[in-house]
């Protein structure tokens, strides 16, 4: 399977709720700028990188800084704007018009205006490349498009993911499709790594009694005492690292649901998780 253009291969009539899609976490926590880097970097492959290897499904985090939405990860500013990422975003789609990218964005702080500035200064200036209707779409409507999922307050355009619950397993009810959430990811410990697994296989194995009115987002994604992104994906052992177990476990359910499956370090076991997540779909 080429990565680069996978989506080609999907039937346009297909739902956007339908599709295994593999994402990262914490997207643009690439390069560890502050101490403690452990916990900062979330990533090896820059956004290109990760497009280029698959990934259509961005974990982005933005605070408004002096009208500029700049990206961060906690209170650590990664030298990087929402712009950066919409170019790399545009630039992809423009030259593999098959493709469509999910792109969560998410509110820190609680300035007021980080809807209008992002409305005004970043969606307006690109919105032929946007989706931003709440519905779910059909593969035909979203090619060559980002897809906007709302992570802040009183975002009325795209998939609404709010209210979001921290460090829980949660639905939100939007009327007429429903948003299905894992994120159960701190409180480990280097000796607790395979407790992840249980909630990353309740949520697979309740999709499998989904509508098409229903979407599955599942973090991958742990992180506590000594437990860095890269030690929780690669484990502390040889055997307990989460993107190993999960391509493990699921590298031979092709022609399933998985859901959105959004992991850290990607790249690990050169990019298996991507592979496994794709996959499925076939």
């Amino acid at each position: 399977m080429n990565r680069k253009n996978w989506m080609g291969k999907l039937n346009d009539s297909m739902l956007l709720s339908n599709i295994s899609i593999p994402g990262t976490h914490n997207s643009a926590a690439i390069f560890p700028f502050m101490i403690p880097t452990g916990q900062i970097q979330t990533q090896l492959w820059d956004i290109d990188i990760q497009l280029n290897n698959g990934i259509r499904f961005l974990d982005i985090k933005c605070r408004l800084i002096e009208d500029v939405l700049a990206l961060y990860h906690s209170d650590v500013y990664l030298n990087q704007n929402l712009s950066d990422i919409l170019t790399s975003c545009l630039v992809f789609i423009k030259n593999n018009p098959t493709e469509f990218i999910i792109l969560s964005i998410k509110q820190e702080g609680d300035d007021g205006k980080f809807h209008d500035v992002l409305l005004k200064s970043y969606l307006s200036v690109y919105l032929d490349y946007f989706f931003i209707i709440d519905k779910i779409p059909s593969i035909e409507e979203i090619r060559g498009k980002i897809i906007l999922l709302c992570r802040y307050q009183d975002g009325n355009m795209g998939i609404n993911v709010m209210p979001w619950e921290d460090d829980k397993t949660f639905v939100i009810d939007n009327g007429y499709y429903k948003v299905h959430v894992q994120d159960e990811y701190s409180g480990y410990t280097v000796l607790s790594i395979k407790n992840k697994r249980k909630p990353i296989n309740d949520l697979i194995a309740l999709a499998k009694r989904k509508g098409d009115d229903e979407i599955y987002i599942n973090y991958t994604n742990i992180g506590g005492y000594l437990v860095t992104p890269f030690i929780g994906a690669n484990g502390f052992t040889e055997d307990d690292g989460i993107n190993k177990w999960f391509s493990n476990e699921y590298k031979h359910r092709t022609k399933s649901y998985l859901g959105i499956i959004v992991s850290d370090c990607v790249d690990a076991q050169e990019g298996e998780i991507i592979d496994t997540v794709i996959n499925a779909n076939f």
